[in-house]
């Protein structure tokens, strides 16, 4: 989150499966970050972030099916 409260601007998500030297990893499109809420009763309203994603733009299991292996 910037200063101004105001949420910063990305394009793109990397996902990474564990922390190994070969652990599978794809980019994906990033289409927006939304804060939605809830009713939880009592008076109260839940938050949570929905992450909208696009395509995947690159990913190890692609370039290994490329490669044949």
């Amino acid at each position: 989150m910037n200063p101004d409260r105001s949420f910063r601007l990305y394009d793109y998500v990397y996902f990474r499966n564990g922390y190994q030297k070969d652990a599978p990893k794809m980019l994906v499109e990033l289409k927006g970050i939304y804060l939605k809420r809830y009713w939880a009763g009592w008076l109260r309203w839940k938050k949570y972030f929905e992450i909208k994603l696009g395509a995947i733009v690159q990913s190890s299991e692609k370039e290994k099916e490329k490669s044949g292996v």
